[in-house]
């Protein structure tokens, strides 16, 4: 018996430079500081808007980005984890 493998398409990224990043920090104990941005970015010529998911500083390390980077942004998220942006070289 053969069974079809299903292999997801691959996300299309594309490259966009951050213009402005809404930064909120809030204290989570342990957890060292609670963060939830807001990025606008410049992509084809538009600006978008993305909601990136909250994070806290001490569970993993997180890179932090400013505006005026290039990054690689899955191109039809309107909202995202830091995992799914990679910073452009």
């Amino acid at each position: 018996m053969v069974l079809p493998v299903l292999i997801p398409s691959p996300v299309p990224i594309q490259p966009a430079t951050l213009v402005a990043i809404d930064r909120k920090e809030t204290y989570a104990g342990r957890l060292g500081r609670r963060v939830a941005e807001t990025w606008t970015v410049e992509a084809n010529g538009s600006l978008r808007t993305l909601k990136v998911a909250p994070y806290h500083t001490q569970v993993r390390r997180t890179p932090r980005f400013v505006a005026g980077d290039l990054v690689w942004i899955p191109s039809s998220a309107a909202r995202l984890t830091l995992g799914q942006v990679r910073r452009a070289r």
